[in-house]
């Protein structure tokens, strides 16, 4: 690239509100990026990345991002290399080094050299999480913690934001009438949406009502929202 097109992508990233980087097509080695994309791999600024190359992320990202994740993200920039035109991925759920589930819409557009030869790929995602229901949140949590369903519990609280409003965790069980509550304003329509029986949701709720911190129940299923902010960017 050349030094005006490099300090304009630079800054340009630097403002941006969601994940952006550079790399080099030949090498695979990332050129730049923001500090939104880094953050997400635990790197604390964009230099840590430079230099470093999708293979080096997956040394610690493969549990979290699995096995399919470099195989096509190599595949897209090579379709970006060989017809020079942009491609998108989208709605593909990850989660990031944290533990976080996370959707995004990410796309990579070439960069030309001087001489008009694409030597390098500007990638930019968006986090798309929060447009996904809580019931689809819930289902990703409990795919992607299969064997360990209170870590699945837990995660999903704290993404939803109201894992401190607990003082013990709620079952699954639980978790289904959170999310019907949110949906439905009496225990028949509840119980309607689940195909459960009333008791039944008057049990869970009164065991819910025990595991707050001394907070009603409809002002915490009030504060459930998709807010949290990672995203990942290849």
């Amino acid at each position: 690239m050349s030094a005006l097109v490099d300090q304009f992508i630079s800054n340009m990233m630097q403002s941006l509100q969601c994940s952006a980087h550079v790399k080099d097509l030949r090498t695979g080695k990332y050129i730049c990026s923001n500090l939104i994309n880094v953050r997400k791999f635990g790197f604390n600024k964009p230099e840590d990345i430079v230099g470093a190359t999708i293979h080096d992320l997956n040394d610690f990202m493969l549990p979290f991002w699995g096995k399919d994740v470099v195989p096509n993200a190599i595949k897209q920039e090579k379709e970006v290399l060989y017809t020079g035109k942009s491609t998108v991925d989208t709605d593909r759920a990850f989660l990031s080094k944290d533990g976080f589930v996370c959707i995004h819409h990410m796309t990579k557009t070439p960069i030309p050299s001087n001489t008009g030869i694409i030597s390098s790929v500007f990638t930019m995602s968006e986090n798309i999480t929060d447009k996904l229901t809580l019931w689809q949140l819930w289902e990703l949590y409990k795919k992607f913690y299969l064997i360990n369903k209170q870590a699945a519990i837990r995660m999903y609280l704290i993404h939803v934001g109201i894992f401190h409003l607990f003082s013990e965790c709620p079952t699954e069980a639980e978790i289904r009438v959170l999310n019907a509550r949110t949906q439905a304003d009496s225990y028949k329509k509840i119980a309607d949406l689940l195909n459960i029986s009333i008791k039944t949701v008057e049990s869970h709720i009164c065991n819910l009502n025990r595991k707050t911190k001394n907070l009603d129940l409809s002002a915490i299923v009030y504060l459930m929202k998709i807010t949290d902010p990672h995203t990942l960017d290849l």
